[in-house]
């Protein structure tokens, strides 16, 4: 089924995506979210009364909320996406400081020499800061790599 430009996820890749965010995240996700994929990947969730909705006959281009990446390398939360699970996550979280926050913000990849590092491993990571989640970063080695959008990022002092 297709909403739009996006295609419903079936019971099996919903299974899984669950099972990807888990083993990436330690997030067990448990609410009953309508899955949706585009040709790029993008998955996007919609709250599980849209199946109750008539949409025959409508022309919709874009539905629901971006949640992640689905890529072969992993799962890549979202701004949003992170915001909605981030406080759930049991592993893949990196806490910046003041001034690298302010950075990542303004679309800048971080290096993180000053950074205990044994809490993640090289993947994509969660970037929190003080109670906030900022989306997620590619870690490789000692660098984050900002995949902020440019429509999203902030112009900051760096």
């Amino acid at each position: 089924m297709r909403i739009g430009n996006l295609r419903v996820l079936t019971r099996k890749e919903i299974k899984k995506l669950k099972e990807a965010i888990l083993n990436s995240y330690g997030y067990e996700f448990n609410d009953d979210y309508v899955f949706l994929i585009s040709e790029k990947n993008r998955v996007y969730i919609l709250s599980p009364e849209v199946k109750n909705l008539n949409i025959d006959g409508l022309r919709i281009m874009h539905t629901g909320m971006y949640f992640c990446e689905w890529r072969d390398d992993g799962i890549r939360l979202s701004i949003d996406g992170s915001q909605l699970i981030g406080k759930k996550l049991s592993k893949q979280v990196l806490e910046l400081t003041d001034s690298d926050i302010l950075s990542w913000l303004a679309g800048n990849d971080i290096n993180l020499e000053n950074y205990d590092l044994s809490a993640v491993e090289n993947s994509y990571v969660v970037i929190k800061h003080k109670n906030d989640f900022y989306g997620s970063g590619k870690l490789s080695g000692m660098k984050l790599y900002n995949y902020v959008p440019k429509a999203r990022r902030v112009n900051a002092i760096t």
